[in-house]
């Protein structure tokens, strides 16, 4: 990952434990809808 240059923050710094927590719930969120999204259609297609 790339930090922030023109400030000069490496990446340990600008992406800290919050920001990563953030992110992998948000991903659970997308991939839980993803996966209904999928079953629904699987299920119309029988």
């Amino acid at each position: 990952m790339y930090g922030d240059e023109e400030l000069g923050i490496p990446p340990t710094k600008l992406y800290t434990e919050p920001y990563a927590r953030k992110a992998y719930e948000s991903t659970i969120i997308v991939l839980t809808e993803a996966d209904k999204l999928l079953n629904y259609m699987l299920r119309d297609r029988t």
